[in-house]
């Protein structure tokens, strides 16, 4: 399945991952993208929205 990265609802990166990887694995794929690492500066978000096998939002 492909899954959407986004920061503040803007489609950041994306990737492929297996039908019902965990939330916590999704959203630590996300951290780690270099896109968001990018666009995130350092800064930790302030709230994390992980739609499962479809998207994970980090609102900054």
């Amino acid at each position: 399945m492909t899954i959407a990265f986004q920061v503040n609802g803007k489609l950041r990166d994306t990737a492929t991952v297996a039908k019902g990887t965990t939330r916590e694995d999704l959203e630590a794929m996300a951290r780690a993208s270099e896109n968001v690492r990018r666009i995130l500066d350092g800064a930790e978000p302030k709230k994390v929205i992980v739609v499962p096998d479809r998207l994970v939002n980090l609102v900054a």
